[in-house]
Parts: structure tokens; sequence; C-alpha cells
């Protein structure tokens, strides 16, 4: 598959969530981090299980997160997390950072067309600038990433730990999706919507085996421009204070 294919198909997956289905998710609440607030987490399957914040990380610890194929076996599984992403007062959002990790396997005889993939691919809706909503017909971007894409080519692979993530620039993707430079450097609300793949295929005797063990998303937020420049008063103030004393 290709990383237009996974862009593609989290359109669908963000139906899901914010569309006619919704009543289906697993709704997991709000969770107030430091400088951002996580609203309205949710999946549509019971796979990643209630989240923690710890800072302004939202960390989720699956348990059952996994696909195995074995004997010309192709098992997929897809699953999707959404959330609104808050500043808190003062605060702009910057970038988010996703990192996932978790182990793969790939036994016995095989070959090419053995293999195990990880891979997320998500849309990014912005909703406010400096607290103010965003009236655009076209208000989305779409990002996308294969974490871990490996086959028995090079021989047998026995609990490999996997891991990769990806920065996403809400900056770059709100000039991308139409904003202004203005509003793309005071995003204060945007809706997520992540969709997760797993994907193992196999040949008569062989079996591949993948799992999810950790997905975080991780957020930069930085003052807003006003707030930055009482900051940067204070402390010019303090270091003359400093100077004086």
């Amino acid at each position: 598959m290709t990383l237009s294919t996974y862009a593609t198909a989290t359109l669908a997956a963000a139906a899901v969530l914010t569309g006619t289905a919704a009543d289906a998710a697993i709704n997991y609440g709000t969770f107030n981090g430091d400088t951002v607030i996580f609203a309205n987490v949710q999946e549509d399957t019971d796979v990643f299980g209630a989240p923690i914040v710890s800072g302004d990380n939202l960390i989720f610890t699956p348990v059952d997160f996994q696909v195995q194929a074995e004997g010309g076996e192709i098992e997929l599984l897809d699953a999707t997390v959404g959330f609104d992403l808050i500043a808190q007062d003062g605060f702009t959002l910057d970038e988010v950072n996703l990192q996932e990790t978790g182990f793969y396997s790939l036994i016995g005889v095989g070959g090419a067309t053995t293999s195990v993939t990880a891979a997320i691919a998500g849309t990014v809706t912005f909703i406010e600038a400096g607290g103010v909503a965003i009236n655009l017909a076209n208000n989305q971007a779409q990002f996308s990433e294969i974490f871990v894409q490996d086959n028995l080519g090079d021989g047998m692979d026995i609990l490999n730990a996997w891991s990769g993530d990806i920065d996403v620039d809400l900056s770059d993707l709100a000039l991308a999706a139409g904003l202004s430079s203005q509003q793309a450097q005071n995003i204060t609300r945007a809706t997520f919507v992540i969709d997760n793949q797993l994907i193992a295929t196999s040949e008569d005797g062989s079996v591949s085996f993948i799992d999810k063990k950790g997905f975080d998303a991780f957020v930069v937020s930085v003052p807003e421009p006003a707030s930055a420049a009482v900051i940067l008063a204070g402390a010019g103030l303090l270091g003359f204070r400093r100077r004086s004393a």
C-alpha cells in the first residue's frame, strides 16, 4: 500500500468518529494537559484502551492491538483514534509529535510476500485561530507515515522491537489547507482523526505477527504573541532589577 492509500482511507475513518456512526465510538472524555486540552477523546474499536495525560502528552497503552497471519493468510487490523486539541488560554498550537512502539516476528520459510507493516494516516481539521472560528469551506489537511515494513527476504526475525514517530507541523498543514499566514501561526483549536493500521501477510510455511504496545501524542504549544510579549517584558524588567541591585 502507498502513503496516499493510507491518507485516502483516513477520510472514511473520520466519518466513523465524526459522522452518523459516532454513537458507536468509545468516548473516553476530556483530559487537561499543562498547556492544552484533549477533548472528546474516542476510538472506533476497543484496542487502544483509556488514555492518561502526562504534561501535554496523551498516552495510550494498547493491550490487544495485534495481528497474526500464517499459511498464506493476510490479516489487517484498522483502528481509529480522534480528539479535539484545544490550546489553553495564552497559548497556541504549534506541533504534534506522534510516537508508536511495538514488536514483530517473522517465522518459518517465507519470502518477499511474507511481511509485517505498521502505518498511520491522519486528518487535521482546523477549527479556531486566535480563539476565532475559521470559516473556510476546506480547512482540512492530511498526513501519513509508514513506521515499519519488513519481510522474510533476509531470513527469520523473532521478537524485533519497532518504533516510529512523525512530527505534524500544524502551521505547515494549516497553510496547505488554505488558511492565511496569520491564522496558521495562531491555531488554538483543531480536530485530529488518526487511522492506525497493522498488516501481516504470510505464505505456506510462514507466520507473521505484529503488535502495538504504545501510542503517544505529544503536543508542542507556544505562548500567543501578546502573551509572549508580556513574558519577554517581564524577563527584561527582572534583568533590569537585577542589574540595578
